[in-house]
């Protein structure tokens, strides 16, 4: 059985495997981006902080989960990771 690193040999198969599991984390990827232990990354989905989805027996956490936790985080508005404009940018021609 294929898991997330290993695509499949054939072309169509591989293709649709990519854009299935595009934008999702697997628990050890997440837990290294987060920099958090095992536990630690327990308590944040069990607490709600983190969405989850489960493919067969492997959980994932999706890319937008991750980015709007980390956007919260950090104190961006509304989930978004994308700083406000800089005063500057408005002296911009």
């Amino acid at each position: 059985m294929s898991t997330k690193s290993e695509a499949p040999s054939n072309p169509l198969v591989a293709q649709l495997h990519d854009e299935l599991y595009a934008g999702l984390f697997t628990m050890e990827q997440t837990r290294r981006v987060l920099s958090v232990s095992q536990p630690t990354l327990s308590k944040m989905i069990r607490a709600g902080d983190l969405r989850t989805v489960k493919l067969g027996t492997i959980t994932y956490v999706s890319r937008d989960s991750l980015k709007a936790f980390i956007a919260a985080a950090v104190g961006f508005p509304n989930g978004h990771c994308q700083a406000p404009p800089s005063p500057r940018d408005e002296l911009t021609p």
